[in-house]
């Protein structure tokens, strides 16, 4: 249909992440990791590692760095020795960063997080400083927050939303209800038992309810019919 696709491999993590994101580069168009259990050092490190693998082998990547998002709002001085210490390294390569804002990932017994969208809006003023250029701020740990919340995020500067926790908890929902409701085709003497039992049937019934939180989610961050706009710019 001629609509640009953007693959993205979000949260790798663990001893191996360079080695696997290095083998994906040329697939993936954009990439992140969980600095989650890295130390500063580590995760300027590896972003280094990740910049000057892109530059020797001219791949066009979009990088996104990630600072201690679960815990609370990202000191500037935080942001200043992350991306101001690959940005002096690698200038030009890293196009979003996701500090902490007051989300967490996952679901709390807490409540909603405390989240800010006014420290969105510095974050993004103070990366594109240090960058000297635009940077988009990605949203992790939006699972759970209000509807005004997002749109205040959007408005303050989020470009990228990471939507994790609350999507794979729609899909669980709707397979526990499609076997709660199955349970008579799902033995194995009854005549639908194979139609029943086969993945389709399972995806068929979770897309249905699945696919228009989607669509609800995309339009309300402001991004339907955002192909079209970029094909006209081509």
């Amino acid at each position: 249909r001629g609509v640009p696709v953007v693959l993205h491999t979000d949260h790798i993590k663990g001893p191996q992440t360079a080695a696997i994101l290095q083998a994906a580069m040329p697939v993936y168009s954009s990439i992140s990791i969980d600095s989650s259990e890295m130390t500063e050092e580590q995760n300027i490190a590896t972003f280094c590692e990740l910049c000057r693998h892109a530059a020797d082998h001219h791949l066009p990547l979009a990088l996104e760095m990630e600072a201690g998002v679960d815990d609370g709002l990202t000191p500037f001085d935080v942001t200043g020795r992350l991306l101001g210490a690959v940005e002096a390294k690698h200038p030009g390569m890293l196009a979003l960063w996701a500090p902490g804002v007051g989300t967490r990932h996952g679901f709390s017994d807490e409540g909603f997080p405390a989240f800010s969208a006014a420290h969105v809006a510095a974050q993004a003023t103070e990366a594109s400083r240090l960058c000297g250029r635009p940077i988009g701020i990605a949203l992790h740990g939006s699972s759970g927050l209000p509807e005004a919340d997002l749109l205040a995020a959007v408005q303050a500067g989020v470009a990228k939303v990471n939507w994790s926790s609350e999507s794979l908890l729609i899909r669980s929902q709707t397979a526990q209800a499609y076997y709660a409701t199955h349970t008579a085709e799902l033995e194995k003497k009854h005549k639908a038992w194979k139609t029943t039992a086969m993945d389709n049937g399972l995806q068929t019934a979770i897309a249905a309810v699945y696919v228009p939180k989607v669509g609800e989610r995309i339009r309300l961050l402001g991004g339907a019919d955002r192909s079209s706009a970029f094909l006209a710019t081509l």
